[in-house]
């Protein structure tokens, strides 16, 4: 079965959201007590968001991808490798968040872009939209981006 570009946008989405929880939950232990309950906040609200996402591509006909992002273990490398560089685990760490919640506004634009997705997959992707654009702003207001 082929699927369309609402399914594969929505399934980018869906995979983006499900690597920020993780590396939420990964980064959170470098940081101080604020910012960690955010990163575990954070990281709680991109899993739920997912799991809802996950039931709107169930409702067009398509199921969710079920794997885990490949690049996690590498991505967690280059990240503990560009902090030692920098110097800064925590820097990096909001670093990357920043850069990775404004990648995530993107793939919901896209799938936002796409005609004919149901109100209710809309309305979640504004949420999802809303939660990145909240946390990009605090991100940025601690790493100076």
């Amino acid at each position: 079965m082929l699927r369309d570009d609402r399914q594969v946008a929505m399934n980018e989405v869906r995979g983006q959201l499900l690597a920020l929880a993780e590396y939420y939950g990964y980064a959170r232990h470098d940081l101080d007590q604020e910012l960690a309950t955010f990163f575990r906040q954070r990281g709680e609200e991109c899993a739920a968001q997912a799991r809802q996402i996950g039931e709107a591509i169930g409702a067009l006909g398509d199921l969710p991808d079920g794997s885990k992002p490949d690049s996690y273990l590498f991505h967690e490398l280059a990240e503990t490798l560009m902090a030692s560089l920098k110097g800064d685990r925590a820097q990096a760490h909001l670093d990357e968040r920043l850069a990775e919640e404004r990648s995530l506004i993107r793939y919901v634009d896209q799938a936002l872009a796409l005609p004919g997705t149901p109100a209710v997959a809309v309305e979640q992707l504004r949420a999802v939209r809303a939660g990145a654009e909240a946390a990009s702003h605090r991100l940025g207001r601690h790493a100076g981006g």
